[in-house]
């Protein structure tokens, strides 16, 4: 591996960083290069990709399984990410591959021509309905405004908000909680219950499960008590969802200014 050029980080040296086996000044060097460097970040994404695909279809084995269950796993939101990946394979090998234009990819030693993670959330869109009829959607509720008597008016229709309740994060979660997105919402409020509320305030960050990227971050989130259960609430644009995986990150911040990660409460966007 070369430390002065990034295009010359070999494949293996990116699996054992995502493993976590790799030297520590290594280390140090793919953390700078997938902040600063867009090209490192995006090879960095398929290679996650590749290599959570060969996990879920049983094709790692020795060491680098090993570090998969004990590394990688140890991430709530890389386990989302495999929960994901398992619920769409068996889409993703009933659909024979479609041409596509050759482009440059990243090949592990272990890939397979078959579609990983990130080709199954562009997949998942289509059959949203095959999908969900087995995996109801919990604590999702339409909040509408009533709509107004039949008149004859040129005032069109109020845009609708979404409430979504998440319950605290456990491990284990056998499928993500599915949002019914609407034409005409203007708006997501998300209800984040707590197992206690003993921070005096919140931080929250929106992250697309897909590329791992930050998409809106917010501090000072409202908390409220509802039925004596603890919450905090964000109110977010429904033009920041897409009907793909996310993970609304939240963490307690002290007075000090410190921040304690709280859970990830993540879910799934898809077409009502």
């Amino acid at each position: 591996m070369s430390l002065a050029n990034p295009n010359r980080v070999e494949d293996h040296d990116v699996v054992q960083y995502l493993l976590g086996a790799a030297p520590e000044e290594q280390t140090e060097l793919l953390d700078r290069l997938s902040v600063s460097d867009d090209d490192f970040a995006r090879r960095l994404a398929v290679v996650e990709d590749d290599l959570v695909d060969a996990y879920v279809r049983g094709e790692l084995s020795g060491e680098t399984l090993e570090r998969f269950r004990s590394f990688y796993l140890s991430s709530p939101l890389r386990r989302e990410k495999v929960r994901f990946a398992e619920a769409l394979l068996p889409l993703a090998d009933s659909r024979a591959p479609a041409p596509v234009v050759p482009t440059r990819r990243v090949v592990l030693p272990f890939r397979r021509p078959l579609a990983a993670a990130a080709a199954c959330l562009v997949l998942a869109a289509g059959v949203y309905w095959t999908f969900v009829n087995s995996h109801p959607a919990p604590h999702v509720q339409p909040n509408r405004a009533a709509a107004p008597p039949p008149a004859v008016s040129s005032t069109p229709a109020p845009l609708a908000n979404i409430l979504v309740v998440l319950p605290p994060p456990t491990r284990g979660a056998s499928s993500l909680p599915v949002v019914g997105l609407t034409s005409d919402a203007s708006s997501v409020t998300f209800r984040l219950e707590l197992e206690a509320n003993d921070s005096p305030s919140y931080r929250a960050a929106l992250q697309d499960l897909a590329t791992n990227q930050i998409v809106w971050q917010g501090d000072n989130a409202p908390t409220v008590i509802e039925q004596g259960v603890p919450a905090v609430v964000l109110n977010l644009p429904a033009k920041l969802l897409q009907y793909r995986a996310y993970s609304l990150n939240l963490a307690g911040v002290t007075p000090s200014g410190a921040t304690e990660t709280i859970g990830s409460y993540a879910f799934r966007v898809a077409a009502k």
